[in-house]
């Protein structure tokens, strides 16, 4: 592959040989930009790989200095000249999807992505052709993989460069957290919501607001405004028809019966979403609707984030030089109230837009499990932000609300970010930690839960095959289904993740609470397990050897064996 770099490139004389360098590394980290600021990105695209980084951050102190380097394309060189000038060995270290990673022969590259597919891609998508993962892969020094399970499908596509495997470093915190005790209780002042459990565990301002959410579904009726037309009176019985048969129509139908909707209400001048009080749209609104709809439909899926925003800014000039200022509505977020946990704590770690995550399966088979038993808490820990809660609270309680389950036991959905104090402390309070995912890259969550003692209910499919088995969790069954990669436009199924068995997955989490309360020897053996594991596998100074094997098999040149053409 050509390297991605503005001018052509030629390879100097080839340098005489010479012994491998004992310098200590000055690791030149290039990441997502969520890593400048975790707490307000948390959620978006390529989130994780910042926290990836900051755990390393201790390891690379180790084997020598680190470096962020925000803008690799226009600094990446000049930093490594500076440390080789310094006396280190540099290396460019990046910490991205393939995809993301600036390429540049001034200095070796060591790629750390993350991949959770029996396959990478081997094609260009469309005309972008950095997401050809093999192409990308073949032009890096080292690629260093999460798990196995990654390493084996950069494997079968035929990766060139020496792959190694290096799993996350886990803080020393988590395994110096206490062995699980039942008495224990932990209280907390966060935002979130809360279903089911006792009534006097549910805070009265957040069940006012749910029920309010619940039961609302149309905005009080105005003196001050006139009766409705004929048109709109048939308007809102054709709409109360739909919502009637609603239920009993496939994905296809609902589908056909938008468009057929939205295409009503253009021939009537009217966008889906404009209010049916106004009159009808001019022709200009009606062009910039049909801008906008193509552009959602046909070019922003092609786009990358970088691009999205930047057509994003070039769209308020247009309207400011137009005359019209943006309209910026500032979601609502939930309330601050104090938040108790404590007795029998099921945790899970999500982001609730990764489809990979299966929160339905996670619902109802603990809201089935456990319907009767108000002593049992699902902590949902969601990883938003600020902007996106608003949004993403909404479709977990549209969801709740359409299971119709009626229960005693508790779910507590937490959006606000917690500090690493704060999720120490939460896995302190912690039974099991749940995961009932189709496919994971790593999943940072379940490897601290078990280096805490924390026995798992999670499938051993993708990345946890490497670390979990009946010895630290109840292992839920699971079968390959076939699937496309997320981040592919076209949606072509060309590799597969793991459907969850659910009735094994309710099974395990009825066996997982009779252990804690009729056999607490075998919970402590489960407990001992995993963090005797976990340790094993992911403790700093295990990561290090391992990071040290994949340095080794950087190029050792100077930074000046390449120059760049005039």
């Amino acid at each position: 592959m050509d390297r991605d770099v503005g001018s052509r490139v030629h390879v100097a004389s080839t340098p005489p040989a010479r012994p491998k360098s004992t310098r200590p590394y000055a690791f030149l980290v290039s990441t997502t930009g969520c890593a400048r600021g975790i707490s307000r990105h948390l959620g978006s695209a390529a989130y994780s790989y910042a926290f990836v980084f900051e755990a390393f951050k201790p390891v690379l102190e180790q084997l020598g200095v680190w470096r962020l380097v925000d803008r690799p394309e226009s600094s990446l060189a000049f930093a490594a000249r500076r440390a080789e000038a310094e006396g280190f060995q540099p290396v460019h270290l990046a910490f991205h999807p393939l995809q993301d990673i600036y390429l540049t022969p001034a200095v070796p590259t060591l790629a750390f992505p993350f991949w959770e597919f029996p396959e990478i891609p081997t094609r260009d998508f469309g005309v972008d052709t950095r997401q050809n993962w093999l192409r990308i892969s073949n032009a890096v020094d080292v690629v260093a993989a999460a798990c196995e399970f990654t390493a084996d499908a950069f494997r079968r596509a035929g990766a060139r460069p020496p792959l190694h495997v290096v799993p996350v470093p886990l803080p020393d915190a988590y395994f110096d957290l206490p062995a699980w005790d039942p008495e224990h209780v932990w209280t907390l002042n966060c935002r979130h919501l809360t279903w089911g459990g006792e009534p006097d565990v549910v805070p009265a301002d957040a069940a006012a607001t749910a029920s309010t959410r619940a039961t609302k579904l149309e905005p009080e009726p105005d003196a001050n405004v006139s009766p409705a037309s004929w048109k709109r009176k048939l308007w809102n019985l054709g709409r109360r028809g739909f919502r009637a048969v609603y239920p009993w129509l496939s994905p296809a139908h609902v589908d056909r019966i938008g468009k057929l909707k939205t295409g009503l209400l253009a021939l009537a001048g009217r966008g889906p979403a404009s209010n049916p009080h106004e009159g009808p749209r001019s022709l200009g609104r009606r062009l910039y609707h049909a801008a906008r709809s193509t552009y959602n439909a046909l070019i922003r899926p092609w786009l990358s984030p970088g691009a999205v925003a930047g057509v994003t800014k070039l769209k308020v000039r247009l309207m400011r030089a137009l005359g019209r200022e943006p309209i910026v509505v500032i979601d609502p977020l939930l309330p601050s109230s104090e938040l108790t946990l404590g007795g029998l704590v099921y945790t899970s770690v999500f982001n609730l837009g990764d489809r990979r995550k299966n929160e339905t399966d996670l619902l109802t088979a603990f809201l089935l499990a456990f319907q009767n038993r108000p002593d049992v808490t699902l902590v949902l820990k969601l990883a938003t932000n600020p902007t996106r809660e608003h949004h993403e609270v909404n479709l977990l309680s549209h969801l709740y609300r359409s299971l119709g389950i009626r229960h005693r036991c508790r779910v507590v959905v937490i959006t606000e970010f917690l500090s690493d104090e704060r999720m120490a402390a939460l896995m302190r309070v912690t039974s099991y930690y749940l995961n009932t995912s189709r496919a994971e890259g790593a999943c940072l969550p379940l490897q601290q839960a078990l280096a805490g003692g924390r026995p798992a209910v999670a499938p051993a499919h993708t990345a946890m095959s490497d670390f979990i088995d009946d010895a630290v969790a109840f292992v839920v069954d699971s079968h390959p289904e076939p699937t496309y990669w997320p981040h592919d436009p076209e949606r072509r199924i060309e590799t597969a993740w793991d459907r969850i068995v659910w009735s094994s997955l309710r099974d395990q989490l009825l066996a997982s609470a009779a252990v804690v309360d009729r056999d607490p020897d075998r919970y402590r053996e489960l407990a001992e397990s995993a963090r005797t594991r976990m340790r094993s596998y992911a403790a700093r100074d295990v990561v290090a050897r391992q990071l040290e094997a994949a340095l080794a098999k950087l190029p050792d040149r100077p930074v000046g064996a390449f120059a760049w053409a005039s």
